[in-house]
């Protein structure tokens, strides 16, 4: 694991920064209100965890890396409002709200791991990520209530015989793969109700 990855999962998981952190009136290039900002090897670290936020926080360091939005209230994350975010690495979104992604990953040039885990995310539409998914090393979508029909099909298909998914993404939907790892269902078992979509 590189010390980047483990930046990027300590923020997930941690409250605080890995070192002192510096306030928005600390730093000359600005953190968002409430948030910590920590400076380090390419660019900044913000952890803005736990703050009850509803939207993502304006004022965000252009060079940011790492970005921890984690336990907060987001109800849908709109990417629009990273795209400026030209450095960003890492993104972690886990236990909040959300039930969907508006936007798509491919103008992040950098951006390798995703956490969406304890959300309420029921399914990911292929253009959220379109051509960008190879540059993925980690998008944790454990905890949501999947719905494994047709519609999540490309995912699985695209995460066949990689560890993109982690171990823990389960499917909720429909009845008959409830409680299973979504890696472990066929790719041939996400269906719709409706043959039209099938394949999708």
């Amino acid at each position: 694991m590189t010390r980047r990855q483990v930046v990027f999962l300590t923020v997930c998981f941690l409250s605080i920064c890995t070192s002192p952190c510096i306030s928005a009136a600390q730093s000359g290039k600005g953190c968002p209100e409430n948030c910590a900002c920590e400076e380090v090897a390419g660019g900044s670290v913000v952890n803005c965890k736990g703050l009850n936020l509803a939207a993502v926080p304006k004022g965000l360091p252009l060079d940011t890396t790492y970005f921890n939005m984690a336990n907060n209230s987001l109800t849908e994350l709109k990417l629009i409002h990273l795209y400026n975010l030209t450095k960003l690495e890492g993104v972690c979104m886990t236990d909040n709200d959300i039930t969907e992604i508006k936007g798509t990953f491919k103008f992040f040039e950098h951006l390798n791991q995703i956490d969406m885990s304890k959300n309420k995310l029921e399914t990911v539409k292929n253009t959220v990520f379109g051509n960008s998914l190879p540059q993925f090393r980690l998008i944790d979508l454990s905890g949501n209530p999947l719905n494994c029909d047709c519609h999540l099909k490309w995912l699985r298909v695209a995460a066949d015989g990689t560890e993109l998914l982690g171990n823990n993404a389960t499917c909720v939907e429909p009845p008959n793969l409830s409680g299973k790892r979504l890696l472990d269902v066929p790719p041939s078992d996400f269906k719709c109700k409706n043959d039209r979509f099938d394949g999708i």
